[in-house]
């Protein structure tokens, strides 16, 4: 059958109809694509089961033990990357502290710390992971962070944005109506900011968004009747000149926003 492709289609047909038939089916079909011979079967089933994870999660306890053990049996023999993401997203904790080394060599450390930090007795290594990813991983778990260290994140987040990709460029541009030139237009500072909310920082909140209200005030004065062109080609001028008046001189290394 393999050699006249009838069951490559066969296999095709039944991932492409395989949301659409009940319950039962679902498991019996996820079963077999998880046991498959075949890598990339058991990496698509891996895949769907993170998505509808339900499946397996309104199952009876006892079920769904079986279904943990089958996953992890089948993982440890092809060390399948979505298995690995399946396990640490969604299996009890109990199996992600079981098999954190080889987890973590095949998913990001954020998401793996993000699950084991869950125990307050774990300790969250800051050296492997961003600013942003480090704070979120103490906010949603309720730990606390020094007030220095969320300053020095905040400070070396923004002075970033004296350098902008043509992306963040586009966003600040595109999204100007919704957020009137706000440094929350980008992305990862809004992150940080829920961070901090969740922190209880509210002192380092207070002052960003004075900060801000200057900066959104001054920018959408400076290209009130400017075209996107204009915009690109300055907007990184005003925002060094806006840093340099937002944090003191003192702060920056020599030349930084030259």
């Amino acid at each position: 059958l393999r050699k006249r492709g009838v069951y490559s289609k066969s296999r095709r047909i039944l991932c492409r109809i395989l949301p659409y038939i009940g319950w039962n089916g679902q498991l019996k079909v996820l079963q077999f694509l998880i046991t498959s011979s075949i890598r990339t079967e058991q990496g698509w089933a891996a895949y769907f089961l993170g998505i509808h994870w339900n499946i397996v999660a309104d199952l009876p306890d006892k079920q769904k033990y079986k279904w943990y053990d089958l996953i992890i049996n089948t993982w440890q023999q092809n060390h399948n990357v979505e298995s690995a993401k399946l396990i640490v997203r969604h299996f009890p904790i109990q199996y992600v502290k079981q098999y954190v080394d080889e987890i973590t060599a095949q998913d990001d450390y954020f998401h793996v710390a993000l699950r084991l930090a869950e125990l307050p007795a774990y300790y969250v290594k800051r050296e492997l992971l961003t600013d942003n990813e480090y704070l979120y991983i103490m906010a949603k778990t309720n730990r606390d962070v020094p007030d220095e260290l969320c300053q020095q994140a905040l400070e070396k987040l923004l002075l970033s944005k004296a350098e902008l990709t043509s992306f963040e460029k586009s966003s600040f541009w595109e999204d100007r109506e919704k957020y009137f030139f706000s440094f929350l237009s980008f992305d990862d500072v809004r992150k940080l900011i829920w961070c901090f909310g969740k922190l209880g920082k509210t002192n380092l909140l207070i002052n960003f968004y004075r900060f801000d209200k200057i900066a959104q005030k001054y920018l959408s004065h400076r290209f009130e009747s400017s075209g996107e062109w204009e915009f690109r080609e300055l907007i990184e001028h005003e925002l060094r000149n806006l840093l340099r008046f937002y944090f003191p001189i003192i702060q920056l290394k020599k030349g930084f926003l030259l």
